[in-house]
């Protein structure tokens, strides 16, 4: 039984006294988390005489040390403790509070490291995380850290819930400096943090972590996939993956294109009906927006209309769009700077036929 309390901590005080030897580390834990130094340091000690090579051993007597203000006796413990194995957890929260306190922050990542691989609820302790993440040398060893894919970098990655603002910014870095190690997260994983940084009004800084780990994210200037390249019928993961609109009036299809593929939408209704719609990764001023939209005989159709819409607000509808020379159609239009995230939605104005969307672009205009 002695050893079913190292998962069981809560048995310990069952276990008889004459065979105890392992319940006694998880007895004296108990009388540290209780702050009952003297009580702690007894079944500590009570534990090495009994099984002095075992890391928990060592690891319950400098925690009990070290709630008796014994900081020397301590650290000795741990000392020994580290030496008997890494696994056990007050050894590792000892030493990486050690290795932040000297801003070591190799050592301190690595510790943080070991005790995230154990269990990624460590992300959320931010006392152990925040000297790490608030010091441009901190964030270059948890780069260095995530670029070995450990079992907690998609939580690292994507849950960013209830944080506040500068520390969201800051895993922003960490994550970018990832990224430019040549290491992708992937869309599914990086959609949450995307949506995050969007919410808090960093538009810019969202599509950048967008692109950057989100593989079929690509575009040019501030339109991201303008070839649809990677739009299905299913919820798109990110504001800055196109939205489409089906509903019973409206049909949107699929057909490869160029560099991706076209959207063939049909509409049976009577009035404009919107079709897709993107969260543009724009900064403010003048942008020229291009699409090609033909009808079934790939003949230029002017049924595709495009608007402006600042956050969920009814969309402006832009002034008619002229056909360029390359079978494009072609709009001047502006960014404003209220605007903290500016929505470009197409429609499909009524009329018989299919009309074919593609070849998006938003480009600052000079």
């Amino acid at each position: 039984m002695d050893r079913v309390v190292e998962d069981r901590p809560e048995l310990a005080s069952s276990v008889p006294s004459l065979f105890a030897s392992r319940s006694l580390s998880a007895r004296a834990f108990e009388r540290i988390e209780a702050r009952q130094p003297l009580a702690a340091l007894t079944l500590a000690q009570s534990r090495v005489r009994h099984e002095p090579m075992e890391p928990d051993s060592t690891a319950a007597l400098g925690a009990a040390r070290l709630l008796s203000g014994d900081q020397q006796g301590a650290y000795d413990a741990f000392r020994v403790a580290a030496q008997f194995g890494w696994r056990t957890v007050p050894t590792q929260l000892y030493w990486l509070q050690q290795a932040t306190a000297l801003k070591d922050y190799k050592s301190a990542a690595e510790r943080f490291d070991a005790l995230a691989r154990q269990s990624p609820s460590w992300l959320r302790e931010r006392p152990l995380i925040d000297p790490l993440e608030r010091d441009p040398r901190g964030r270059a060893e948890l780069v260095a850290r995530l670029a070995e894919r450990p079992g907690w970098l998609e939580n690292y990655a994507s849950d960013m819930t209830d944080l506040p603002r500068d520390v969201v910014e800051l895993r922003y870095q960490v994550l970018m400096g990832l990224s430019a190690k040549g290491i992708q997260v992937g869309c599914h994983t990086i959609a949450p943090a995307t949506s995050q940084l969007a919410q808090l009004g960093s538009m810019v800084d969202a599509a950048q972590l967008w692109r950057a780990h989100c593989p079929s994210a690509t575009g040019k200037g501030a339109i991201n996939d303008g070839s649809f390249a990677a739009v299905t019928a299913d919820p798109a993961l990110a504001p800055f993956a196109w939205n489409l609109s089906v509903s019973g009036d409206v049909d949107i299809a699929f057909e490869p294109a160029d560099h991706g593929q076209k959207l063939v939408i049909t509409s049976t209704a009577a009035f404009d009906r919107p079709v897709a719609s993107q969260l543009l990764a724009a900064t403010p001023g003048p942008y020229i927006l291009r699409w090609q939209a033909t009808d079934q005989n790939a003949r230029p159709s002017d049924r595709i209309l495009a608007a402006l819409s600042c956050g969920p607000t009814e969309p402006v509808k832009l002034s008619a769009a002229t056909l360029a020379p390359d079978g494009r159609w072609t709009l001047p239009l502006s960014i404003a700077p209220a605007c903290a995230g500016e929505w470009l939605r197409f429609s499909i104005a009524a009329g018989s036929g299919s009309v074919s969307l593609s070849d998006v672009t938003l480009e600052p205009r000079r």
